[in-house]
């Protein structure tokens, strides 16, 4: 049974691979970008910082520095995973693991631009894990702070809007991979075949019939988060940009500003592709 799922899975990684080329490249260059950063972060010494040592508290406590690698880490990693889960033809697994992810990234948004709340999350030991969380960021909670963070820096209203409603539209989406709907059971279990109307049962993984939405989600999101996480370091007056490695933030960088062209021209074609389908073109 065990050597039948690796031939499943090696069989869905082709198809993957084949078919959904695109979102792959620009996930996985989303991926690198931050694990670069997390390197960067977590390679400091000394007076080596990007974030001022009294961001924190006055007496220099706690190294946000080490926070931020920590939570770099984590969204690579919980990337990584869905992308992982999506080429071995797990689906609607790599969609419940992505609303923990997609909640990381706009995470990174806020704890970076931000600095009360990053205090907040750092220091504020007075409630339970669960409760903390929704204090700071249940979906109101981050949807008014990154309106202010767009806000900040002056973001199109058009932008915000489109975010927003990306936000909302597929949160509620990919809830139901969470919470197991009948419709995300019946979907994932039986995926259709690509180029025809066949389904088949995705024992130990299937066809990514469905996962261009999982990646595209991914790819929005996890760009979302690294943009504001950028453009909050390198606007910001009061960030130090010092690295132990230089080169290690250099190369983020690099691989930011190289997927963004990529990343817009792909997501014109999605907004493309949906306008005809809505307008039966």
């Amino acid at each position: 049974m065990l050597e039948y799922a690796r031939d499943v899975q090696s069989d869905a990684e082709e198809s993957a691979r084949a078919t959904l080329a695109i979102e792959l490249s620009l996930s996985q260059a989303l991926v690198a970008c931050g694990a670069w950063f997390a390197l960067a972060l977590h390679a400091n010494q000394g007076n080596q910082r990007l974030f001022p040592r009294d961001w924190l508290e006055p007496e220099g406590h706690g190294n946000p520095d080490v926070i931020m690698s920590c939570v770099l880490c984590q969204l690579t990693n919980y990337s990584h995973s869905v992308i992982e889960l999506v080429t071995r033809g797990l689906d609607t697994p790599a969609r419940a693991l992505l609303r923990s992810t997609a909640d990381l990234s706009y995470m990174l948004a806020v704890l970076t631009a931000d600095r009360e709340t990053f205090k907040a999350y750092v220091l504020d030991k007075s409630s339970l894990p669960k409760d903390h969380w929704y204090k700071l960021f249940s979906n109101r909670k981050i949807a008014t702070r990154i309106s202010r963070i767009d806000a900040k820096f002056g973001l199109p209203q058009e932008w915000t809007n489109y975010m927003r409603q990306f936000r909302e539209g597929n949160n509620e989406f990919f809830s139901e991979a969470v919470h197991h709907s009948p419709t995300a059971i019946l979907v994932g279990a039986l995926p259709r075949t690509p180029g025809t109307d066949q389904v088949e049962l995705a024992l130990f993984g299937g066809a990514p019939s469905a996962s261009s939405a999982t990646l595209g989600y991914l790819a929005t999101s996890l760009n979302y988060g690294l943009t504001m996480f950028v453009e909050t370091c390198e606007r910001g007056e009061e960030f130090i940009p010092k690295f132990s490695q230089p080169q290690f933030w250099e190369a983020g960088v690099a691989i930011y500003r190289r997927v963004q062209p990529v990343f817009i021209s792909w997501l014109q074609e999605q907004e493309r592709v949906n306008n005809r389908m809505h307008t039966g073109a």
